[in-house]
């Protein structure tokens, strides 16, 4: 059985002997690294300088212990047990499909391993995964939630198009139907099951503005007029207004709400001429 010591997740290891790694960069006597767990290739070992800043440096597993011993002083988590937390922007783990490392996620940190540093978090998709201090961030107060098509037109959305993907809308877990229509616009291969699915998302918006005519289900045709920041709805038969007189800031762009305000039946007019 072999007895070589070998790195351990989240320990923090200083250099006491400087050598030079197999890319050809310098790691100097005093310098502090880290092992996310991961980062290993066959017997070469990935470390990420504690600071953050600089370059990685590469170490086989054999001559680890020649250059390396652990750091006196322990880099200590600044979350707690039930802190609720999220996967930082700029960690390596951060996704938008693996479920284990969800993007946009809030979870809560269930267990924190004082030997090597792992945080364990639940995420609220049930998942479970462990992290560095680097890899989150803590959740005060409500979230700013970022869409899905955010998270996708930052990191993938020039593979999606160079690639074009092929894409089954019914696996995509959305409900808010303006990300889905962003999503059909980024990926051309569920566009045409998006207007499928949802033709409303790509009928024009009807735009309220002044010299609109609109007709009613009772037959009565209007034309909204306006005037000194007014609009009404004036009967095309007998000139007369037959609605309420509001305020609008814009005569060319008026908005649903203004438009609901001329009369308590709005929804039975329907545009007939822009």
């Amino acid at each position: 059985m072999s007895k070589t010591i070998k790195p351990q997740q989240g320990v923090v290891y200083e250099c006491y002997k400087g050598f030079t790694d197999t890319a050809g960069d310098r790691c100097r006597v005093g310098q502090k690294f880290i092992w996310n767990g991961e980062l290993k290739s066959s017997d070469i070992y990935t470390f990420e300088k504690v600071s953050g800043r600089g370059l990685e440096i590469y170490v086989r597993g054999e001559e680890f212990t020649s250059h390396f011993i652990p750091s006196a002083e322990q880099t200590e988590s600044k979350f707690k047990v039930g802190d609720k937390v999220m996967i930082s922007d700029d960690s390596s783990w951060l996704s938008w499909t693996d479920f284990s490392n969800p993007a946009n996620t809030e979870g809560i940190v269930t267990e924190i391993k004082d030997e090597d540093l792992g945080i364990i978090v639940k995420w609220s998709n049930d998942e479970k995964n462990s992290y560095n201090d680097r890899d989150l961030v803590l959740v005060t107060g409500k979230a700013k939630s970022k869409s899905y098509i955010d998270g996708v037109e930052n990191k993938d959305s020039k593979k999606l198009k160079e690639n074009n993907m092929n894409i089954n809308l019914n696996a995509i877990a959305i409900t808010d139907l303006e990300q889905i229509k962003a999503i059909a616009e980024l990926i051309p291969s569920i566009k045409e099951q998006v207007m499928a699915q949802y033709p409303q998302l790509f009928e024009p918006e009807v735009t309220h503005k002044v010299g609109n005519r609109y007709e009613h289900s009772d037959g009565n045709t209007y034309i909204l007029a306006g005037e000194k920041n007014h609009v009404a709805l004036v009967n095309l038969n007998t000139g007369m207004i037959e609605s309420r007189t509001i305020s609008v800031d814009d005569y060319n762009n008026i908005t649903a709400d203004e438009f609901e305000g001329l009369c308590d039946d709005t929804d039975e007019l329907e545009l007939i001429e822009f």
